[in-house]
């Protein structure tokens, strides 16, 4: 766990946020994973995901292709580059990339070469988490899959909200 006193205040509003939706290690949802299934597919990866960022590791809330693990410590974490930049982040080749040719899961399983992801981003701009694809083998999106993986990370964004603002009414009504 991070000193939150060293944390810039972005991201302490950025955790924050995340917190307030209580989304951490919550079961697997049918709508989420149908989401991953349908950008896997379309992105013509074998392994997408729905991960967020916390202070010390990204968790997977949807997962298809990597079997069984459920989380990565985020120094491992490509999703936390990506909710740096605010746009689609794109990595063709990782054993090319300095910022991941020694990552352990491109030095050893599951042996990632591609990785795109895009932001999970809320109303004030918090960037909690991302919607990746993951190949086994370098790749490259074209603009219709970089547009669809944008579009599927809005969807999650507004899912995450009404899914908070129902329990806020469910709580208020109890």
């Amino acid at each position: 766990m991070q000193n939150h006193s060293v944390l810039p205040a972005v991201e302490i509003t950025r955790l924050a946020a995340l917190r307030k939706l209580k989304i951490s290690d919550s079961p697997y949802e049918s709508l989420f994973n149908t989401i991953t299934r349908a950008i896997s597919k379309i992105c013509r990866t074998p392994i997408a995901l729905i991960s967020f960022i916390e202070e010390d590791r990204q968790w997977f809330k949807s997962n298809v292709g990597l079997n069984g693990i459920t989380e990565t410590p985020i120094e491992q974490a490509f999703c936390a580059h990506t909710i740096l930049s605010g746009q689609v982040m794109e990595v063709k080749d990782a054993t090319l990339d300095e910022r991941f040719k020694n990552n352990p899961l491109v030095t050893g399983s599951p042996n990632i070469r591609f990785y795109a992801g895009a932001p999970i981003t809320l109303p004030l701009g918090e960037r909690i988490g991302s919607l990746c694809v993951i190949d086994t083998k370098a790749n490259q999106l074209n603009e219709c899959e970089k547009a669809a993986l944008e579009s599927f990370a809005k969807v999650i964004s507004q899912t995450l909200l009404i899914r908070d603002v129902h329990s806020r009414k469910t709580l208020i009504n109890s």
